[in-house]
């Protein structure tokens, strides 16, 4: 399925070529009832038909059965795909807003990555909010997403680009720099939030340390490398004069 999405991508394979496969492909696993593949690899599959058009017409009976799969399968092994096919399906009314809710419920926990969570709070924005237990999964997913964040900050955010901004030791700067980062970070990511949620994620940092470690490896990076063999050189050179 890489290799399918890359050529794609690379335009090495035309939109209509690679639709067709697409179309071959959903088709024949739909006919073994998806028997010995995955959840990820149906998903991405249906992401690649999505990219070259494969949506934008009626689903087909294969398509619909791949759209359950997913579903029905996908607890516990959703990726970033699946929850945007999902979303697709709730806009097409192939999956109930009910339904959509239950399939985020059943994977929140798994997801850590960025783009899945990008994913799950778009699959939350095609939701009604009027659907029964939406708040309740919404804040679950706002909470999950800010301890995620807090406990891997230095992936989710860049600190070079706020302490480039900062004098040395200059704490209190440096900590509303990295609040603005992490207001954009979180906007970015689709979740609704107040200064409080901010603050939880950047107690979780050391920023004095952090601070102390980005100037410190700077002051590093500028100093010039010495050479060995000819620092060598010099001593021995030294050592002749001395003896002399």
């Amino acid at each position: 399925m890489i290799t399918l999405r890359s050529l794609q991508g690379n335009r090495r394979l035309s939109k209509d070529d690679a639709k067709a496969i697409c179309d071959v492909l959903i088709e024949h696993l739909a006919e073994k009832d998806f028997g010995g593949v995955s959840v990820a690899y149906v998903s991405a599959l249906c992401d690649v038909y999505r990219g070259c058009g494969g949506f934008e017409s009626n689903a087909s009976a294969a398509l619909r059965a791949a759209i359950l799969f997913i579903f029905n399968e996908g607890l516990g092994e959703a990726t970033d795909d699946s929850f945007e096919i999902v979303e697709w399906s709730v806009k097409q009314s192939i999956v109930t807003p009910e339904q959509a809710l239950s399939f985020i419920t059943g994977n929140i926990d798994i997801v850590g990555s960025y783009t899945e969570m990008r994913a799950i709070s778009s699959l939350l924005f095609a939701i009604s909010e009027a659907t029964p237990g939406y708040k309740e999964i919404i804040q679950s997913v706002k909470e999950h997403v800010i301890e995620v964040v807090s406990d891997n900050s230095s992936e989710f955010i860049d600190v070079d680009s706020a302490f480039s901004k900062v004098e040395y030791e200059d704490d209190r700067a440096a900590g509303n720099e990295l609040k603005k980062l992490i207001e954009r970070e979180l906007v970015d990511l689709g979740v609704s939030f107040c200064a409080d949620d901010v603050s939880s994620i950047l107690e979780s940092y050391d920023v004095t340390q952090e601070l102390y470690n980005y100037f410190h490896n700077l002051h590093k990076e500028d100093e010039p490398r010495s050479e060995g063999p000819a620092i060598l050189a010099i001593d021995k050179i030294d050592d002749l004069f001395d003896r002399g």
